[in-house]
Order: structure tokens, then sequence, then C-alpha cells
């Protein structure tokens, strides 16, 4: 060493106190930050497996439903058929129950025949319930059957 070395440090470098304390204290630190950056990479993982497994139970429950849907509606569709179906089964079976030619025929095996004149029936009044309400005659015409079902 030169001697001008030796003045420029007068003073000696100064070494910690206790080195085994710092020591001590950086390895704490250290475990400390290996510690929670190991729980930390599975709480990342945890948590997005428990996001993947929401979504996937969600489309799930979704999917079940949309099924859920379908059957009822095949089923609403299948019942809506059925019920046209015998809706046009009955309306068939009224035209043929009141037929003419079908009620001739019962009305022959009845023993029943054409009427030869036709005689208009007057009725009596209802007895009036109260006396607010003046009595009219009523006066009419009895309209043959054939002709109320063409007016229909």
């Amino acid at each position: 060493m030169t001697a001008s070395a030796l003045t420029y440090r007068t003073q000696p470098t100064r070494r910690p106190r206790s080195t085994a304390r710092v020591a001590r204290a950086a390895a704490q630190t250290r475990r400390k930050r290996t510690v929670s950056l190991r729980y930390r990479s599975i709480v990342q993982v945890v948590g997005s497996l428990a996001v993947a497994t929401v979504l996937i139970v969600a489309y799930l429950w979704l999917m079940a439903n949309v099924t859920r849907m379908n059957y009822e509606y095949a089923k609403a569709t299948r019942e809506r058929t059925q019920v046209l179906e015998k809706t046009s089964r009955l309306e068939d079976e009224i035209a043929h129950l009141e037929s003419r030619e079908r009620l001739a025929v019962i009305a022959a095996k009845l023993g029943m025949t054409e009427p030869a004149r036709f005689s208009v029936a007057t009725l009596a009044p209802l007895p009036s319930r109260g006396a607010a309400q003046p009595e009219q005659p009523t006066s009419g015409v009895a309209l043959l059957p054939a002709i109320t079902d063409w007016l229909r």
C-alpha cells in the first residue's frame, strides 16, 4: 500500500455489531417470503379451478334446463295434437247425430209422420212477479225446425 492510501483511510470500516442477529432476521424474512409464495401459487391454482368449476356447473345447469323445456314442449305439442284429434272426432260425431237423414229414420221407427198442417200455439203469459212491469201480449209465429237450423 502506498502512503496516500493509508492517509486517505483514517477511520476503520465498521462491521455490524451482531451479524448473527442480521443473518437470523434475513433468514426469517426469506422463509416467510418462500411460504407466502408457495401458498400464493396454491391459492391461485385453487382459485382458477374454482372459477372453472363454477362455469362448468353453470353451463350444465343451463343445458339441463333447456333439455327439460324441450321435453315439456314436446309433451305439450303431443297433448295439443291429441286434443285437436279428439275435437275433430267429436265434431264429426255431433254432425252425424244431428243429420236429417238419421233423425228421419229414427222418427219413422217411432211412427212419426210429417204434419198435414201447421198450427201456431200461443202460451199463456208467465205470472209477473212484480207490478213494476206492465204485461205485454205475446205474439209471434213458430218457425219450422229446418228454418231455425238454416238461420243458425
